[in-house]
């Protein structure tokens, strides 16, 4: 006869009926740094978000965006004509995006690209698009003149 010894019940449990050890959480905060203030979720998200205005720049003469784009830079000084150029971009369908936060900056920068470029450029200004809606069941007391304040409501 074999004498088996006994083991303790703990070693004969399934791994999901072992009690789980809840994830470690790193307590460790790090610090910002020096001379940067921390900011609050609700103040980011009430941030205003500057609109931006956009020019596009098309070659008649099937120029690359990066020949566009040297082209600028050597002929259109945006200092002289007080533009700040948010950002430029080369896309992809031999176009030039350049973005300003001004209408009248961006205004500016497509005069005076056509003055430089002539005939071998074309300059389309976006504009902004103007949504449009379908409101279905207005009370019958909202007129056409008073329906703006009572959707600002």
């Amino acid at each position: 006869m074999t004498i088996v010894e006994a083991r303790p019940l703990r070693d004969k449990q399934t791994p999901n009926v072992r009690k789980q050890e809840p994830p470690r959480t790193n307590s460790r905060q790090l610090v910002p740094p020096h001379g940067s203030n921390r900011k609050l979720y609700s103040s980011v998200v009430a941030a205003h978000v500057e609109t931006k205005h956009k020019v596009l720049i098309t070659s008649n003469v099937n120029q690359t965006p990066e020949m566009i784009n040297k082209l600028l830079k050597s002929k259109v000084n945006p200092t002289e004509i007080k533009v700040r150029i948010t950002s430029l971009k080369m896309l992809r369908d031999i176009r030039v995006m350049i973005d300003a936060s001004s209408r009248n900056e961006i205004e500016a920068l497509g005069n005076k690209i056509e003055e430089t470029c002539g005939e071998k450029h074309e300059v389309n200004i976006q504009k902004r698009r103007i949504p449009r809606l379908v409101l279905l069941s207005i009370p019958e007391d909202i007129t056409l003149e008073n329906a703006e304040e009572a959707l600002a409501k």
